[in-house]
């Protein structure tokens, strides 16, 4: 299934028409918005899209409305929701709406698999720790309530910049990805240490990583991400920033993955099988170097 989501810098009647129209072309079962800047949480139908949001009830007072989250869910995306007994998770007191989750139940053939989508939007540098703390308190609650699902993803406007692996005990960043790490990067890459995800676009190949450019200086950065699971980054087909999506600041990331499906499968051999083709063994000498330690990690997650 495919799957995409962006910081949208506020939605209209336009855009909300524009997402549909990239949905149908592009086959998304979601489309997870950012920023909508949206009053009321109301779910609203439209030719067999369904947005689910999560807003404040009202704007502030001679403002208009801020934050705001919207998962839009494709007429077989749709389908899969209600299959999951239209499951939706709003987090955050009201005028604090951050994090949102649903699940789907994606069928293949025989097989079933139960998926929660997250949402969520972090507090920028502009807010005081104690937002960050409650934005990470309000994504470990979406995280806990996950763990009956068989897969979760979390698409995030995290208003920071995770860059690329720092050491061999990092696990939550590949080679690939836009440098150097965001200042306050450390207590969010500690989270997603304790909480054992990963940023799916950095174990991929893309001509391009950054979602977000300063208005001021031009300088790239990547605070829009897909968090996988470790444990399941083999389910992930591709992740990268797309050059489609809404008109925004912001770029759209995609991510496909196989929801349906063993992670590994391993068949027995007989000994006639095994003594004709003898298994192949790694060398581990020849994987030694940094570079091609990396090199061998990308393909061994493309090819799993």
């Amino acid at each position: 299934v495919l799957m995409a989501s962006q910081n949208v810098q506020g939605s209209s009647e336009a855009k909300r028409e524009e997402a549909l129209e990239w949905m149908r072309r592009r086959d998304l079962l979601a489309f997870c918005q950012q920023e909508t800047w949206e009053t009321g949480s109301e779910d609203l139908l439209n030719d067999g899209f369904l947005f689910i949001r999560h807003n404040a009830r009202v704007a502030p007072r001679g403002t208009r409305g801020k934050r705001g989250l919207t998962i839009i869910l494709s007429p077989e995306g749709v389908r899969a929701w209600e299959a999951a007994d239209k499951t939706i998770k709003r987090y955050g007191p009201d005028g604090d709406e951050r994090v949102m989750a649903i699940v789907v139940v994606v069928d293949k053939g025989r097989r079933r698999v139960r998926m929660s989508i997250i949402n969520a939007y972090a507090p920028d540098s502009s807010y005081p720790p104690s937002a960050h703390k409650a934005f990470l308190s309000q994504l470990s609650h979406a995280l806990r309530d996950a763990r009956g699902c068989g897969l979760t993803l979390v698409a995030t406007d995290a208003n920071d910049t995770l860059g690329r692996r720092q050491s061999d005990e990092d696990t939550i960043c590949g080679p690939f990805g836009t440098e150097p790490p965001s200042k306050r990067a450390d207590a969010l890459r500690s989270f997603l240490t304790m909480k054992e995800l990963c940023t799916a676009t950095s174990f991929f190949t893309s001509r391009q990583y950054a979602t977000w450019w300063h208005p001021a200086t031009r300088r790239p950065f990547q605070p829009d991400h897909w968090l996988v699971p470790r444990a399941q980054l083999s389910r992930v087909v591709v992740a990268r920033v797309s050059s489609e999506g809404l008109d925004s600041d912001h770029a759209a990331v995609l991510l496909r993955v196989r929801a349906v499906g063993r992670l590994h499968h391993h068949r027995r051999r007989t000994r006639a099988a095994a003594a004709a083709s003898p298994p192949t063994f790694i060398d581990c000498a020849t994987v030694a170097e940094p570079a091609q330690r990396d090199g061998f990690a990308v393909a061994y997650a493309l090819a799993a």
